[in-house]
C-alpha cells in the first residue's frame, strides 16, 4: 500500500504539467489505479544485465507511451517488484471472475520465440506462463492465475519477471498497460495464437476462434473452375457491395483529411507505424475493478474506439469507389492503406485475442466491408493476404468448414457473424478452394434456417424466432438483416440456400407482419424493450421478394412484395409487375413456441402472451 501512495503522489505531481485529454488518461491509467502506464517513469520496473529500459514515444497503448526493452543477451529479464494484489477468490461473492495478469506487448519485429513471464514470493517462483511471439505489433491478454498458468499462484507475491526470448541474443519489445493482478470476469478471457491455453475450454461462440481456425474443410475442391462458377463468385461480391454501401454517404476530400489527421498516423525510423491508439469498447471492461467504471467514454471521447475507425473506413472506402479523379483517389487510397497498417498494428490481425473478444460482432460490422470495395489497393500495398486473414480470424468462419450435427443456430450469429465471414471468404482469390468454401458457407446458412425444437434457436414452424429462449422479434429483425442479405446475394447462383430454409425464412418475415400493428411489436412480445419503439423492418420483405420465390421458378416472390407494399404504401417498387398491397391481414394464430395468440380484425390487434414452465 506504501508503494502505491507514493505513486500516485507522483502521478499528481506529474499531471500538472499536461493538458487535456492526456492529463485524464494518466490520472485514471496509472498506478494509483494499479496500471503501469509508464507516461512518466518505468518505475517500478528494473532491468537485468545485458539489457536497458527507457521511456519512449515510438509506440504506446495506454496515454502517449510505453516502456522500451532493449536486450543484449539470453538470460537478460526485466522485473516488476512490489505487491502482487493476487487472491484466489473474489471477495465479491456475486462476481463471476478470476484473478488475472494483464499486459499489452508490442513487438516491432516477427520473432521465432516466446517471452516468460513469472510470478516471485521472496525470490521463489510460484507461477508462470509461456507467450508465444512470432507477430509485429500489439497484442494483449489477460491470463487467469489459477486457470491458465503453470505451478500455484500465492497470496503475497512480490515480483514479475518477464524473460527475454529464448534463442534470441538482442531485441526489443515495448510494454503498456500492464496490471500485475485484477479480477476480471472468468467468461470472456479469449485463447488465441499466443496464449491458447488461456480459458481453452470456452465454448462462448464470440471466443472460439483459436478451435475454428484450426479446423480442416470437409467440402471437396473441384478440379477447376468453369466460367459460370468465376461468374457465380462475382455475382455474389457485387451484390455484396451493392447491399452494404447503397446507404453509405462519402465524404468531402476535406473531410476525409481531417478524419485521417485525427489518427496521427506516422512512421518511425525503423519502418513501424504508430497513431493513436485503437480498443475494442469491451475492452473497457478491464479496468471495471480497477476503480474506472466510465473507461468506455473515455475511448469514445478520445476518438479510439475500434467501431467508429471501421465505420469511417467504410465510408472511405466508399468515397474512393465513387471518386473519378485519378489524383484524389490516389491521396485518399493512401489513406486508406495506412489506416489498414495502423488497425492491424494496433493488434486487429490474425491470431491476436487482446484479453476479450466477447461480443465483438456489433463493432466489426464494417471491419469486414471496406477490404472487399478495396481488394485491389490493398494487393498493390501487399496487405491483401495479412488483411484476409484478420477477417477469417475475427469472424469465426472457420466454424462453417465442417457439416453442422444439429439445425439452426443463434440469431447473434445471422446479425453480426454473417457478412463478416462472407466478406472473409469474398477476399479469397477465386481457385477451387475458394469455390468450396462458399459452399461451406452456403451450407452453414442454409443449415441456420432450419427449423428446431424446443427451446433452442432460432426458426420455429410457427414462424417465431427464438433467442434468449423466447420468441423474441427485436433480436429477430437483426437477425433477418443478415439471413435476407444471405439469400438474397447467393440467390439465382450454385450457392444459393434450399427451398426448405428460404421458405423457413419467408414464413417466418411473414408471420412477423401477421403479429405486429402495422410495423409495430406489441408490448407483450416486446421482452426487455418494453418501450413501443420497435418495428419490423419493410426492407426486409422488399430484398427478399427480390430474391425470388422460395422454389426458384419466379424471379420475384409475388407474396413478399404485396406485404411490401402494404407496408411502405406509395412506394414505386414492383410498377414493372403490376403487383399491389396486401390488404391487412385477419384472422387469428396462435404462436406455441412464444405462449401467444394474435387475433386481427378490421384495423385492430389483440395480443395475448402467457407463461409455461419453459417460458
Amino acid at each position: 500500500m506504501k508503494l502505491r501512495i507514493s505513486l500516485f503522489t507522483i502521478i499528481l505531481a506529474a499531471s500538472v504539467l499536461l493538458t487535456g485529454s492526456m492529463e485524464a488518461q494518466v490520472a485514471d491509467y496509472g498506478p494509483a489505479n494499479g496500471i503501469l502506464s509508464f507516461e512518466e517513469s518505468s518505475f517500478p520496473v528494473h532491468c537485468s544485465k545485458g539489457s536497458g529500459i527507457s521511456i519512449s514515444s515510438e509506440h504506446s497503448k495506454l496515454g502517449q507511451k510505453s516502456l522500451k526493452w532493449d536486450w543484449r543477451k539470453e538470460e537478460a529479464y526485466i522485473s516488476i517488484k512490489g505487491e502482487i494484489p493476487y487472491l484466489p477468490e473474489n471477495p465479491d461473492p456475486k462476481e463471476t471472475s478470476v484473478a488475472s495478469f494483464v499486459f499489452w506487448m508490442y513487438s516491432p519485429d516477427y520473432i521465432d520465440s516466446s517471452v516468460r513471464f513469472s510470478f516471485l514470493k521472496d525470490g521463489k517462483e510460484c507461477c508462470h506462463f509461456i507467450y508465444d511471439l512470432g507477430y509485429q505489433g500489439w497484442r494483449g491478454s489477460w491470463v487467469g492465475f489459477d486457470r491458465d498458468m503453470q505451478g500455484q499462484a500465492e497470496i503475497g507475491m512480490d515480483e514479475v519477471r518477464i524473460y527475454a526470448p529464448k534463442g534470441i541474443k538482442k531485441g526489443t519489445l515495448f510494454f503498456d498497460g500492464i496490471i500485475t493482478s485484477s479480477f476480471q470476469d472468468v467468461r470472456y478471457h479469449t485463447p488465441d495464437w499466443h496464449a491458447p491455453y488461456v480459458n481453452e475450454k470456452t465454448t462462448i461462440h464470440w471466443l472460439i476462434l483459436n478451435n475454428s481456425w484450426k479446423l480442416e474443410l470437409d467440402v471437396p475442391e473441384k478440379e477447376g473452375l468453369t466460367a459460370i462458377d468465376i461468374q457465380d463468385i462475382r455475382d455474389v461480391k457485387s451484390r455484396f457491395i451493392e447491399i452494404c454501401t447503397s446507404k453509405v454517404k462519402s465524404y468531402t476530400i476535406d473531410e476525409a483529411r481531417r478524419m485521417y489527421d485525427s489518427y496521427d498516423i506516422h512512421f518511425n525510423q525503423d519502418g513501424t507505424i504508430s497513431g493513436k491508439p485503437i480498443f475494442f469498447v469491451r475492452y473497457g471492461e478491464t479496468y471495471l475493478n480497477q476503480g474506472i467504471p466510465d473507461a468506455k467514454k473515455t475511448f469514445g471521447n478520445n476518438g479510439q474506439l475500434l467501431k467508429d475507425l471501421n465505420d469511417k473506413m467504410l465510408r472511405l472506402a466508399v468515397t474512393i469507389m465513387r471518386t473519378e479523379s485519378p489524383a484524389v483517389k490516389d491521396e485518399l487510397s493512401r489513406m486508406y492503406v495506412n489506416l489498414t497498417r495502423h488497425l492491424l498494428d494496433q493488434g486487429f490481425a490474425a491470431g491476436s485475442g487482446q484479453g476479450t473478444l466477447h461480443h465483438l460482432g456489433y463493432s466489426m460490422r464494417n471491419f469486414y466491408t471496406g477490404p472487399v470495395i478495396m481488394q485491389d489497393i490493398l494487393k498493390e500495398a501487399g496487405l491483401d493476404q495479412d488483411v484476409q486473414k484478420a477477417m477469417e480470424w475475427f469472424s469465426g468462419v472457420g466454424e462453417i468448414k465442417i457439416c453442422p450435427n444439429e439445425p439452426g443456430m443463434d440469431i447473434d450469429a445471422f446479425n453480426t457473424s454473417l457478412m463478416g465471414r462472407v466478406a472473409s471468404l469474398l477476399m479469397l482469390d477465386d481457385t477451387p478452394y475458394k469455390y468450396a468454401y462458399m459452399q461451406a458457407l452456403s451450407r452453414w446458412i442454409d443449415n441456420g434456417m432450419k427449423h428446431t425444437d424446443g427451446l433452442k434457436p432460432c426458426f420455429k414452424r410457427d414462424g417465431s424466432v427464438v433467442h434468449h429462449r423466447k420468441s423474441y422479434p427485436a433480436y429477430a429483425t437483426g437477425g433477418f438483416t443478415g439471413a435476407v442479405n444471405a439469400v438474397w446475394m447467393l440467390s439465382k447462383t450454385s450457392f444459393a440456400v434450399s427451398e426448405e430454409s428460404h421458405q423457413n425464412l419467408k414464413d417466418a418475415l411473414l408471420a412477423m407482419r401477421f403479429y405486429c400493428y402495422d410495423r409495430v411489436f406489441p408490448l407483450a412480445m416486446s421482452g426487455r424493450h418494453p418501450d413501443g419503439k420497435g418495428s419490423l423492418i419493410p426492407s426486409h420483405y422488399l430484398l427478399l421478394a427480390k430474391a425470388g420465390s422460395p422454389d426458384g421458378k419466379e424471379d420475384t416472390d409475388i407474396e413478399l412484395a404485396s406485404a411490401y407494399l402494404r407496408l411502405v404504401p406509395g412506394s414505386k417498387e414492383f410498377q414493372d409487375i403490376e403487383v399491389k398491397g396486401e390488404p391487412t391481414p385477419q384472422g387469428t394464430k396462435f404462436y406455441g413456441f412464444n405462449c401467444s395468440l394474435s387475433h386481427r380484425y378490421g384495423s385492430h390487434l389483440i395480443t395475448i402472451a402467457g407463461h409455461s414452465r419453459y417460458l
